[in-house]
C-alpha cells in the first residue's frame, strides 16, 4: 500500500505500509510506532494488541491529550478488551480501531485535515 495524499506542515508522513514494515518519511520501521504531531516513538515491546493495557493507554492519553486515538492492530482488525480502552472513554477521546494498513491511510487523511490525532500502529 502506497499513500499519495499530501499532508501539509507535518513532521511525519506515512509513505507506505506492508505487514511487518511501515515507512514514515524516508525511514522504515519494523516495530510498533506511535505518532503524534512532532513526535515519533518506536516501541519494540508492543508486538500484538494483547500487549496493550489500560495503564499504557491512560499514560498516552494523558501525556498527549489527542482528540482522536487511532489504533492500528496489525494485519487484521482486533478489538482489545473494554477495560484496556476505559481511559480513552473516560477522557472523551475519539477512538478508531482498524487494521494497521487502514490506520496508516486514515492517519494521513486526518493530518491533512489538521486533526489532532495520535496513532499507535502495531507493525
Amino acid at each position: 500500500m502506497h499513500t499519495q495524499i499530501e499532508v501539509p506542515d507535518t513532521k511525519y508522513v506515512i509513505k507506505s505500509y506492508v505487514p511487518g514494515d511501515i515507512k514514515i518519511n524516508e525511514e522504515s520501521y519494523r516495530n510498533t510506532v506511535l505518532i503524534y504531531k512532532e513526535k515519533l516513538i518506536v516501541d519494540a515491546t508492543i508486538k500484538h494488541i494483547d500487549d496493550l493495557d489500560a495503564e499504557l493507554i491512560e499514560k498516552l492519553c494523558k501525556e498527549h491529550s489527542p482528540k482522536i486515538l487511532l489504533l492500528g492492530t496489525g494485519k487484521t482488525q482486533i478489538f482489545p478488551q473494554n477495560s484496556v480502552l476505559a481511559p480513552v472513554y473516560k477522557q472523551h477521546i475519539g477512538l478508531e480501531i482498524m487494521s494497521t494498513e487502514s490506520a496508516c491511510k486514515t492517519f494521513n487523511i486526518l493530518m491533512s485535515d489538521y486533526r489532532d490525532v495520535l496513532a499507535l500502529l502495531i507493525v
